[in-house]
Formats: C-alpha cells, structure tokens, sequence
C-alpha cells in the first residue's frame, strides 16, 4: 500500500491517531467530504448543494465565500414574454439567470472556466430543469460569456457593492497623463 502522507513517528498515541486518520481519509474522499480544489483561493469553499448558514462567529463567516461549480446552459427565445418566478416577465436580453436554490434577487459572479470571462447575473427564476447543470443563462449572459450551448462555469455569490467596486478602475488601470517636454 502507498501512503500519501508520511507517518509520523512520535508517541505511540499520536501515531495511532493518525493511523487511524489515515483510514478516514479515502473513505471521506470517496463520500464526497474531502475536495481538492487547485484553483480555489483559501478563503473560498466548494459547494454543489444549498448554501447554508453556520452557526460559526461573523467574522469567520466574513471570509467563507459560497461558490459552486458546474454546468450552464441557456434560454431565450422559447421563455421570452413568460412570467418568471420573481414575476418579471422574462427578457433574454437581460443579465439574469435561474437557479434552483438561491435566494431570488440574489446577485452571481459567473465565470467560464474555459475562457475565464466573468460577467454579474441576478437571479430571477427557478430552474434549471436538467440535474446535471447548475444554472441556467439568458440569452445575453451564455453571449457575453461566449457560451454557445453549454460550459462550465463557477458561480460566486455577491453583493451589489461589489459590482460597484469591481466596475471601478483601479489605480493601475487608469491612464496616466502624458508629458510632454517643454519647447522654447
């Protein structure tokens, strides 16, 4: 057998815990509990299910970010003029999505992952209808994302503060004035 991990050799206590450590972790992986996630900052947390609230300090939960990764299609022209859940009649030429879960009015991040375009949705209906996808796109968000069927894509829970702040220009982006010398 290959161990991933060496074992320590300290006390005999120590190395029992983590002999026994070592058998809880193919079974946790195999479960689902344990996820590598190479591109994931620190501060982030990969989830496919129901965000949900812990019972952990505020500022703890300050630094959890909810994200979750998966497939995204779109729709459009067969939804167009329908009610969607929110009550707004659908417009594929709006910057919104469905999804099953989160709160309506919510606003995402959405990032293709094959191209690493990112765009901000609001969510204003339920679906997608399909277990294997994760949100479903207007028309004009799968376009800005250039998305033409279906893609993976992360989606980042965010606050209409921070759109504001990721519209601004940062310092570095701004251009410099040029000068000119001065001719007599």
């Amino acid at each position: 057998m290959t161990r991933i991990f060496p074992i320590p050799s300290h006390t005999p206590v120590q190395s029992t815990l983590w002999t026994r450590l070592l058998r809880l972790v193919p079974a946790a992986i195999a479960a689902g509990i344990v996820v590598s996630a190479a591109h994931a900052s620190s501060n982030d947390t990969l989830s496919t299910a129901k965000p949900s609230v812990s019972s952990t300090s505020k500022a703890t939960a300050a630094h959890r970010r909810w994200y979750q990764v998966g497939l995204a299609s779109w729709y459009g022209a067969e939804s167009s003029g329908r009610p969607t859940a929110t009550g707004e009649i659908f417009d594929g030429q709006q910057m919104t999505c469905a999804h099953r879960d989160l709160p309506l009015g919510s606003w995402l991040r959405v990032t293709n992952l094959h191209n690493h375009k990112a765009i901000f949705v609001r969510v204003n209906d339920r679906g997608p209808l399909l277990d294997d996808r994760i949100v479903d796109l207007s028309q004009r968000a799968a376009l800005a994302l250039d998305i033409k069927g279906m893609a993976y894509v992360r989606l980042d829970l965010t606050t209409p503060d921070e759109i504001v702040r990721a519209s601004m220009p940062t310092l570095s982006e701004l251009r410099q004035p040029t000068i000119l010398p001065r001719t007599r």
